[in-house]
């Protein structure tokens, strides 16, 4: 069984102001380009969820590349690094945003998905789906499905919930309606082909080090489980105060 580590990812920065991003959640290009190397260096294949299947080999290590939310930076930034190692990954973007200021248009997802990319859902708009109900949370996850389908034809089935928001309800629909797996924002390592509703993935962070998420990608378990405990008690306070107050505190904390 293939123990693998999954990264989340969101924009990339460089000496470009980061529009539409939250700078907490941004990596510089080159710790980026730092983590690739050092991964591929030491014979980690960086892949993508959806092409893990055709690549997993026993004998081999892997580490998984994510990114939400489809900032223009995943284009201009991450796809050529990615690239130019050979390696691929998936980026699950908000379909009612994609063209406008700050995210990335479909000619260039298209490209991308030519390239090798994988081009997944989070959702139509960048909603709490906790906060949703039943008929919303199947427009949502319906009507990001079929645009991404319609514009790139190719079958999206992967499905990662903005804010880490999902409940035993949000996974039912999702899966009535065809997704075959969920990418949650739960830390932790990820045993390949089990509990496809509830893959856990490893926040990138503006402060993450490449050094560290070399660590995770390495299975360093005393460095993934301090993440996995400050995740818990984080949910906590979100479950205390609800989403619309937790956000306001978070704000308020890292303006400071």
């Amino acid at each position: 069984m293939n123990l693998i580590t999954v990264l989340m990812f969101h924009a990339i920065s460089s000496n470009d102001e980061l529009i539409k991003a939250d700078s907490h959640y941004a990596i510089c290009k080159s710790s980026f380009k730092e983590i690739l190397h050092s991964l591929t260096s030491d014979n980690i294949t960086v892949s993508s969820l959806a092409a893990l299947d055709k690549v997993l080999s026993d004998d081999d290590r892997y580490c998984v590349f994510t990114f939400d939310d489809g900032h223009i930076s995943n284009y201009t930034h991450a796809f050529p690094v990615l690239c130019e190692y050979g390696s691929s990954a998936d980026f699950f973007i908000n379909t009612a945003y994609v063209g406008t200021e700050g995210y990335m248009n479909w000619s260039q997802l298209a490209e991308m998905h030519s390239s090798g990319m994988s081009i997944q859902s989070h959702g139509h708009h960048h909603y709490y789906f906790d906060e949703l109900d039943e008929s919303s949370i199947e427009y949502e996850l319906r009507q990001s499905k079929t645009l991404i389908e319609e514009h790139l034809g190719s079958e999206v089935t992967i499905f990662a919930p903005p804010g880490g928001r999902i409940t035993p309800q949000v996974k039912n629909i999702a899966l009535e309606i065809g997704y075959t797996s969920i990418s949650t924002s739960r830390p932790g390592i990820w045993r390949h082909s089990t509990n496809l509703n509830d893959i856990p993935r490893m926040p990138v962070l503006q402060s993450t080090t490449a050094e560290l998420m070399y660590a995770w990608a390495s299975g360093d378990l005393s460095k993934i489980n301090r993440v996995r405990a400050k995740y818990h008690i984080t949910k906590i306070g979100k479950t205390l105060l609800g989403n619309t107050l937790y956000d306001k505190l978070r704000a308020r904390v890292l303006d400071n």
